[in-house]
Parts: C-alpha cells; sequence; structure tokens
C-alpha cells in the first residue's frame, strides 16, 4: 500500500485547524502555506497541474474562521 504524500496548507486559528483552499490549476494535496500578515494574507507554494513547477500562492482571507475546506 503507498503512503499518502499530500499536503495542504492550513491555518490555526481559535483553537482550529482551518484548510486553505486548493490554489486554481494547482496539483490538490499539493500546497504548503509560510507566513501570514495583518492584512489577512498568507503567502505559500503550490505545484502547478501542467507543468509540475513549483509556483507562489498568495491566500486573501478576511476572516480565515469561516475559509472551507477543500473538495476531497
Amino acid at each position: 500500500m503507498a503512503a499518502d504524500s499530500r499536503t495542504y496548507a492550513a491555518l490555526f486559528k481559535n483553537g482550529q485547524v482551518i484548510v486553505l483552499p486548493n490554489p486554481p490549476n494547482t496539483l490538490q494535496g499539493q500546497s504548503v502555506a509560510y507566513g501570514l500578515n495583518d492584512r489577512g494574507q498568507i503567502v505559500g507554494q503550490a505545484i502547478d497541474a501542467t507543468t509540475s513547477a513549483v509556483v507562489p500562492v498568495l491566500w486573501t482571507v478576511s476572516d480565515p474562521a469561516t475559509t472551507p475546506p477543500p473538495p476531497p
């Protein structure tokens, strides 16, 4: 059985883990978040679905507590 190698960018807020939505045109389960600023912007990276290149991602979340998880 192969190991699951998916990673999802997430935010920890108010005692909850909120999984950030998968960026458009990137591989499902291949995103990482690195930092958050006071404007609610989260910087990270993901894998491009077409080229398999690492691409920068900027999530802008007005209220991270209401961000829905990515689809399964």
